[in-house]
């Protein structure tokens, strides 16, 4: 999509800045440079998802939602404090696995980032007359009130982290399933 090449551009420079910088550090550079390389790389992987939502139609399999849940877990990289545990029922689910694995991704990446970096993302499935419930629950302090009514609203400016895309991003990935996606303030 034109977006995803006007915002990659910039991304690439930033990245290729980390990079000249990393060859020549001074004492302050080190953790501003694994934030500013993180959050583009971070930046990148949603411009992706958003490209394949725009550009792709969904193309659903059959496949074990337990497994679809450890593969968006092995894209992640989770520092250790961060565990994802599954619950509820192992059910088959038929999605386009690509699509869910980048949505669920950028879910656990959110959480961990809510979280502090440490505590539990857990998933439980339940099947459902209509299909599948899948709760996403962490150990967060939960989402301010004031900022549920834009919960997915892009480029928010009151984010205090990250460019805002990922729950959106999350959100027409999963819609793309012909599913339903929401949010709760509430802790966790």
């Amino acid at each position: 999509s034109g977006l995803a090449h006007h915002l990659r551009n910039p991304l690439g420079a930033i990245l290729n800045t980390v990079a000249l910088l990393k060859r020549a550090p001074n004492a302050v550079a080190p953790e501003a440079l694994r934030v500013l390389e993180e959050e583009a790389w971070a930046a990148s992987r949603i411009l992706s998802g958003l490209g394949e939502v725009v550009g792709e139609r969904a193309e659903p399999v059959v496949v074990r939602l337990r497994e679809v849940v450890e593969h968006a877990v092995s894209r992640c990289a989770l520092p250790p404090a961060v565990r994802v545990e599954q619950l509820g029922a192992d059910v088959n689910v038929k999605v386009d696995t690509h699509q869910l694995v980048t949505a669920l991704s950028s879910l656990i990446q959110n959480a961990s980032e809510a979280m502090g970096r440490k505590g539990t993302v857990t998933f439980e499935a339940e099947a459902a007359a209509d299909g599948v419930l899948l709760r996403v629950r962490d150990t967060g302090p939960g989402i301010p009130e004031a900022l549920v009514p834009n919960l997915f609203v892009p480029l928010d400016h009151r984010r205090t982290t990250g460019l805002g895309l990922g729950l959106t991003t999350a959100r027409l990935l999963v819609e793309a399933q012909v599913a339903g996606f929401g949010a709760s303030g509430r802790n966790g």
